[in-house]
């Protein structure tokens, strides 16, 4: 018996060509826009003021002497009150920043005080709040007339060491 001859390997695969790198394709040039202009405006209606003057179309409303005027800043009568920090608090770390919304009214004295923004800890708000009710504020005035005001107070606790 004849050992059978061995398969012969195939012929080598010729190595593709390279394909050319697709071009981008132009883009056309977008055409410019018209451009639109706005309406013209009507003519202003004749307001008595003389050429070159200028009136303002709100009502003249003087401001409600009952509403409080909102302060950015207050004149304490003596000195500012502080706050009792507790000894709870100064035991459990508590450390924030209150802030109390307090109405004044024309004598300088507290009528209202709300917290307008907490601490985090209860204890630390209540004992604001007791300052701000305590203190005692330079009445607003308005052309020298006395207002009843609004004001934020803030009361920053921190513990010392």
């Amino acid at each position: 018996v004849e050992p059978t001859p061995a398969p012969k390997p195939p012929p080598p695969k010729p190595k593709p060509k390279p394909q050319p790198k697709p071009q981008p394709k132009p883009q056309p040039k977008p055409e410019p826009k018209p451009e639109v202009k706005p309406p013209p405006a009507p003519a202003a209606a004749p307001t008595g003021a003389t050429e070159g003057e200028t009136r303002n179309q709100a009502p003249q409303v003087a401001p409600n002497p009952s509403e409080p005027v909102m302060l950015s800043s207050v004149e304490y009568l003596g000195a500012r009150p502080m706050p009792n920090y507790s000894p709870m608090s100064q035991r459990l770390r508590e450390e924030g920043l209150t802030i109390v919304l307090v109405d004044i009214d024309t004598s300088g004295l507290v009528t209202r005080a709300v917290i307008d923004k907490s601490s985090g800890f209860e204890r630390l708000d209540r004992a604001a709040l007791e300052a701000a009710r305590k203190a005692r504020f330079k009445p607003a005035a308005i052309g020298g007339v006395p207002r009843n005001a609004r004001a934020k107070l803030p009361f920053n606790f921190v513990l010392r060491n």
